[in-house]
């Protein structure tokens, strides 16, 4: 039976001759019934505290779970995005270093390191003259009569390496990327090589392609732009405002 400081305090007792004095008995009920009440407020107080308490580890917990799970989330997405690039990066990787190790092999001597040009090639850039085409619009740079007109090369039935679009060049080219330096290669008659560094990566090949062949014939950067084979290693290079016969002898000579 529980006992509440309020049925201490109106506990009635029995009167006898030799009784215990009332007044007295009051007092002592009084007294035990604050200290009840003492404690009683003192456990509703550490009950509500533990019930904070409690409260506050839940909220711990659950954070402490959260993180835990954006931390596995977050090493799963990098483990992922590690594959893929290792799955994308090793063909790629290794055609570059194959392609590394043939370079220096194939193509002619090398007359100037650092330089980007082959001076040991003049033979087929004197072939390539024989595939200069020109536009119909274009005058004869030269009075001749027929039997100078005779003497003229004749155009190859295949594509010209170099061939006069109106005011502009239009120059065959094929790139290798990923070379340990840039460099132009004349290979065979019908044929020029441009060996970049760069990678065939977001255009970083096309573009390297323009800034080396601007650099060898000493012209400005926005005079060179890629026609055709984006995509390829195949390119129609488009050099703006010359001729097809200083454009090869702007070549020859670098």
């Amino acid at each position: 039976m529980e006992t509440s400081p309020l049925d201490i305090t109106q506990r009635e007792f029995t009167r006898k001759m030799r009784g215990y004095d009332p007044e007295e008995v009051r007092t002592f009920q009084e007294q035990i019934a604050e200290e009840m009440t003492r404690l009683v407020q003192q456990g509703n107080d550490q009950a509500a505290l533990i019930q904070r308490l409690d409260a506050q580890v839940k909220g711990y917990q659950e954070r402490e779970d959260s993180l835990r799970n954006t931390l596995v989330t977050a090493q799963k997405m990098t483990e992922e995005i590690k594959g893929k690039r290792q799955t994308r990066g090793g063909p790629d990787r290794e055609r570059g270093r194959a392609q590394g190790r043939e370079a220096p092999r194939s193509g002619p001597p090398e007359a100037r390191p650092g330089t980007g040009r082959d001076r040991r090639a003049p033979a087929p850039a004197r072939a390539l003259r024989g595939q200069i085409t020109r536009s119909p619009q274009d005058p004869p740079r030269s009075p001749g009569g027929p039997a100078r007109q005779a003497c003229r090369p004749q155009v190859s039935s295949a594509p010209p390496v170099v061939r006069q679009d109106g005011p502009d060049v239009i120059l065959t080219v094929h790139v290798q990327p990923r070379a340990s330096r840039n460099q132009l290669v004349f290979q065979g008659a019908d044929r020029i090589a441009l060996r970049l560094t760069a990678p065939p990566v977001e255009g970083a090949a096309n573009a390297a392609c323009c800034a080396l062949l601007a650099d060898l014939l000493d012209l400005p950067k926005s005079r060179v732009t890629i026609l055709r084979g984006e995509t390829s290693r195949r390119k129609q290079v488009r050099i703006q405002g010359t001729s097809a016969a200083d454009i090869l002898t702007r070549l020859q000579a670098g």
